[in-house]
């Protein structure tokens, strides 16, 4: 069981705000084996992007992200990321994805706003 995963079991609900250089950067709730991670920092995002895997190509940190959201979805665990308030991707338990299920190849990721997830990540 990776570190998230053993954490939301931990974590049963409660909120959190992290903050970096006196700037808020991400508020994280979590409820019944739920996560939100309502992130306020576009480039706090892009270092935690960066730093989460030491896999260079973009084609290896989705196949991270893909293995992460079907442990998740094995534990019944669901991750919401959003940005301003804004709902981009689900992943795990909860995930309903659409036609893109085709392109992820798994029912564990959904993405709620393509365009949000392009302008994140450029």
């Amino acid at each position: 069981m990776n570190f998230p995963t053993w954490l939301s079991h931990i974590v049963k609900s409660g909120k959190v705000s992290l903050t970096t250089k006196d700037l808020e950067v991400v508020q994280i709730k979590a409820d019944n084996k739920q996560i939100e991670f309502n992130i306020l920092n576009k480039m706090f995002l892009k270092d935690v992007l960066d730093g989460a895997s030491e896999e260079n190509s973009i084609r290896e940190k989705l196949n991270q992200f893909k293995s992460f959201s079907l442990d998740l979805k094995d534990e019944g665990i669901t991750f919401i990321f959003s940005y301003n308030g804004e709902p981009f991707v689900k992943i795990g338990s909860k995930a309903k994805p659409r036609f893109l299920h085709l392109v992820t190849g798994t029912d564990s990721i959904e993405i709620k706003n393509l365009q949000r997830v392009m302008k994140l990540l450029i």
